[in-house]
């Protein structure tokens, strides 16, 4: 892409929201806070418009989605403290899922709802843990070689990508590749940040907007970022992300 275009707002604007989507006309948004309370509900986008979809078992908000519109994930977060809890959407409603071997807020997810991946966080403590879901259960995998809080990441399962974040403050710009069992650092974003969105593959992915870079727009090519021309019309950070390096979609925050 080579612009941002504004469309159809969210029903309900939030914060530290679930992003999902494989395209930026098919998309999810859930959870998040709404001004300071968790929400459960759930958004599709579709036709350039949101509608109301169903709610989440448990409101919650600073956690992280994969999967898409019809077949989500949520997972993490933070509801009444932080959480390992993990929810499964099928077009229409949520069902719970495998909890997470370690609970956490502030993280990051990528790949599918059969073929999920969760990284980074908080514990309280600073984490750099990653776990694989395989549309039931858990595992532990390699960890990231620099642990952080609020960072992004897309791809899949096999292989992801993290950027950006913050290891409790300032604002990372580190970048890390997953290839199924272990991350590799790759070179840095151009503009450090946190509460970023992303969207796309390992090779072909976009990075936009958050704290320290409220508008700009990044596209990586599966060795160097490359700073868009493309800037946000609203300035955001904690906002949710879909769809892919040639056709983001970003929503709330």
């Amino acid at each position: 892409g080579t612009n941002w275009t504004e469309v159809s707002d969210l029903n309900t604007g939030r914060m530290d929201l679930g992003g999902i989507g494989d395209s930026n006309t098919s998309a999810l948004a859930f959870g998040g806070l709404n001004p300071g309370s968790n929400l459960n509900s759930t958004e599709e986008y579709s036709n350039f418009s949101w509608a109301t979809g169903g709610n989440l078992t448990t409101a919650v908000a600073r956690h992280a989605g994969a999967g898409t519109q019809t077949a989500g994930l949520s997972f993490g977060g933070q509801s009444t403290g932080i959480t390992g809890q993990t929810e499964e959407y099928g077009g229409a409603s949520w069902t719970s899922g495998g909890t997470m071997n370690t609970a956490r807020s502030l993280l990051a997810g990528a790949g599918l709802q059969t073929a999920g991946l969760a990284f980074g966080g908080n514990e309280p403590a600073l984490s750099n843990k990653t776990e694989e879901y395989d549309g039931s259960s858990w595992t532990a995998s390699g960890v990231l070689n620099t642990a952080r809080k609020l960072l992004a990441g897309c791809g899949t399962q096999t292989a992801g990508l993290a950027f950006g974040g913050t290891p409790g403050s300032g604002n990372l710009a580190d970048t890390e590749e997953y290839n199924g069992s272990s991350w590799t650092a790759s070179n840095d974003l151009n503009t450090a940040g946190h509460g970023l969105a992303g969207a796309g593959a390992q090779d072909n992915a976009l990075a936009f907007a958050g704290s320290g870079r409220p508008t700009a727009t990044e596209e990586y090519d599966g060795t160097l970022w490359t700073t868009s021309p493309a800037t946000l019309a609203n300035g955001r950070q904690l906002l949710g992300g879909a769809g892919t390096r040639a056709a983001g979609l970003g929503f709330g925050g």
